[in-house]
This record gives structure tokens, C-alpha cells and sequence, in this order.
């Protein structure tokens, strides 16, 4: 930046502090053309120190060829000083301290100061700004290798004006081909969503809005598209405050429909799988039951038979019957103990044990053979 400064009132030592502030190189030159002052800036850029600069001409600092024609230019100005720009726009050369040709854009502010004419000459290195230029189109490049990597859609919501800023990536997620100027209402962003999620979104944004948190803003819901297939969408963000108050929403969205319907079909496959282990645990289940039921079943039909042997032989024997009878009543019980212990099992109860007197369970076992001989 360019200053130009035409007052008497101006002391040197004022002018030196603000000419050293600057954050532009600066050179002072005299109508002599030999350099007065050389701001901090500008010494960095040539590589030379102050002292070095001080009483320098400026043809000192270009390559022979230039020389001669500036030494014209400068002739030429000093009859005519006005604020202007060298060369009209096309790049100038100076020399540093080490011989190297810096390409430079220089302009000429002429100063008055006790008087006397001055030239303010201000440098911006061409050089440095290619190198920023090139530092920001490689970084955009990476940016945009990135998002086509993740398949990303970038957003940009300006609070003032209650629009949305997106590119063509997030138009596909949001499934809309009306915004050829890649703007979109607030509203009509919402609107999109799905009814059963905008609770769970609204919740989000307001609290990265809130200017006590962090700003940061997670979540995920679905979208409808106008042909109403539903897509699932995963949002990052985050939320900048200007005096206490939300202006910028930046973020990015995902298409994470494929992820989605993939923990679906796992959540159905693992409701079947459990369905089928149910299944199976009522099978063996049932196939315990049946287990355990059968040996007093068999034994209450070996003691009702010999009862009923007795009786229709009108072999009247109270001891037998009353025997027969007893171990019918005993294997029912044991019947009903095993079914009771089972669904205390089935249940996760304790299981009660009991001692088994294997003696007496033989001698009833010889005992029902005995009447079937």
C-alpha cells in the first residue's frame, strides 16, 4: 500500500517511526536518486543492511541493463511527481545483496518533508506473491483431491442473509438441480429433511449455535429427494461468532445411505439369527421336558397297570394295591417336581436337589416284574 504524505508539518523523527511500521518495503530516495531511508521490510527483501542502502542510488539496485533507461524515468518523474505506478502493470527487476534478479512491482509516492522532495518508493515482490498464489492453488487442489476421495459436499450457511452456500457434490446428496447459482434458502434446505428427524437436527444446530458452547456441529438424518428417495446424510461443521451472535455455519455432508442400509440388513439378520436360536433353545427344551417327564410317566403306567391286574383277576390284595397306588402318587409328584425344576431353570431359578435311594427304586422295579411273570 501506497502512502503519500504532503505536509510541512511532518518532523523526521515522526516520519521514520511510521515509515519503519509499515509492513510493505519501503524505500526513501531523494532527488538525487540516492536512498535516504530503507524500512526493515525492505532490507529483509534486498538483503542488504541499512546502512548498506544509505546512500545507494536506485540504479544501484538494477541490473546494468535497466540502468540507463531508469535514469531517464527518474529525470523524467522529478519534473512531474505524482503518485503512479512503474512500468504501467508490468514487472519490474531489482538486484539483492547476493546478485539475484527479484521481480517486483514498484510504486512512487513523492513527499514532501521540511521542504524537501522526496520519492516514497513502495516494493511488493511479484515472486512472493506467485509463491503464495501457487502455496494457495496447490492447497485448493488438495481440497478438492480430498473431497472427491471422501465424496464430500461442502455448505456454507450465512446467517445475515439466511442462505446457503453449496457445490455441485452437496446438490447431488440433496438431490436438487434448481440452484444454478449455488445458493439456497435456509428453508428450503430444512425442508428437505425428514419429518421424523428435524427434531434430532434442530437439536444439533441449536446448540452448536449457542455462543456459550463450542460450536461445533455433528449429527445425522435423512433427506428426502423431489422423487422421494430417501438418502442418508452424516454433517460435520463448525460455527463462527461475531460479537456473541452466529454468522457462518461451515460444513460438509456425506452420503452414508450404503453404510445405513448395511446396518439394516445386519439388524435383521441378527433378529433372525436370534429368532432361530429361540428356536432352537425351545427344542431342546422341549426335548428336556419330554426327557424328564417320561421315566415317571412310564413308571405311573407300569403301577396303575398291576393294579389293574389285581383287580380284574379278583386278586384282592389291599398291600399290592395300596402299593401300586403309593408309587403312582409318587412318580406324578416326581413328575411335577421335574416340570416345576425345569422352568425354574428356563427361568435362571435355583435348581433344588434331593437325595435318591437307589435300593428302594430296584426292589420297586423287581417288584413290577414279579407280577408280570
Amino acid at each position: 500500500m501506497a502512502i503519500t504524505i504532503m505536509a510541512d508539518s511532518f518532523t523526521g523523527l515522526s516520519f521514520e517511526v511510521l515509515f519503519n511500521a509499515m509492513s510493505e518495503a519501503m524505500l526513501l530516495v531523494n532527488d538525487t536518486g540516492h536512498v535516504v531511508l530503507a524500512n526493515p521490510v525492505a532490507q529483509d527483501l534486498l538483503g542488504y543492511s541499512e546502512s548498506e542502502l544509505v546512500n545507494m542510488t536506485v540504479e544501484q539496485l538494477m541490473p546494468i541493463r535497466y540502468r540507463e533507461h531508469h535514469l531517464n524515468y527518474r529525470q523524467t518523474y522529478l519534473n512531474d511527481p505524482h503518485k503512479r505506478t512503474m512500468g504501467k502493470g508490468r514487472n519490474l527487476v531489482l538486484l539483492n545483496r547476493a546478485g539475484q534478479e527479484l521481480a517486483v512491482d514498484i510504486s512512487l509516492s513523492p513527499i514532501k518533508i521540511n521542504h524537501q522532495l522526496y520519492v516514497l518508493a513502495t516494493l511488493n515482490s511479484t515472486n512472493q506473491l506467485h509463491q503464495v498464489e501457487d502455496a494457495l492453488e496447490a492447497s485448493e487442489e488438495r481440497l478438492q483431491l480430498a473431497k472427491q476421495a471422501a465424496n464430500l459436499g461442502i455448505f456454507d450457511f450465512d446467517f445475515e442473509r439466511n442462505t446457503i452456500h453449496w457445490d455441485n457434490r452437496m446438490q447431488e446428496i440433496w438431490g436438487n438441480s434448481d440452484s444454478s447459482d449455488g445458493t439456497i434458502t435456509y428453508e428450503k434446505f430444512t425442508h428437505a429433511i425428514h419429518p421424523k428427524d428435524l427434531a434430532i437436527y434442530q437439536t444439533t444446530f441449536d446448540k452448536a449455535t449457542d455462543p456459550s458452547g463450542d460450536g461445533e456441529f455433528h449429527t445425522e438424518f435423512r433427506v428426502i429427494h423431489p422423487d422421494g428417495t430417501i438418502c442418508w446424510v452424516a454433517t460435520a461443521g463448525q460455527v463462527h461468532f461475531e460479537d456473541g451472535y452466529p454468522s457462518r455455519l461451515l460444513g460438509m455432508a456425506r452420503d452414508i445411505t450404503p453404510r445405513k442400509t448395511l446396518e439394516e440388513e445386519l439388524k435383521i439378520q441378527r433378529a433372525e439369527t436370534e429368532t432361530l436360536f429361540k428356536q432352537q433353545v425351545a427344542i431342546h427344551t422341549a426335548s428336556a421336558i419330554a426327557h424328564e417327564l417320561n421315566q415317571p410317566l412310564t413308571a405311573i403306567s407300569a403301577y396303575s397297570e398291576v393294579a389293574l391286574h389285581v383287580v380284574e383277576n379278583d386278586q384282592i390284595n389291599n398291600p399290592e394295591i395300596k402299593r401300586a397306588l403309593k408309587g403312582c402318587v409318587e412318580q406324578a409328584q416326581r413328575a411335577g417336581q421335574s416340570l416345576h425344576e425345569l422352568v425354574d431353570f428356563l427361568q435362571k431359578g435355583e435348581i433344588s436337589t434331593e437325595k435318591l435311594n437307589l435300593n428302594k427304586i430296584v426292589m420297586d422295579a423287581l417288584r413290577i416284574a414279579q407280577r408280570w411273570l
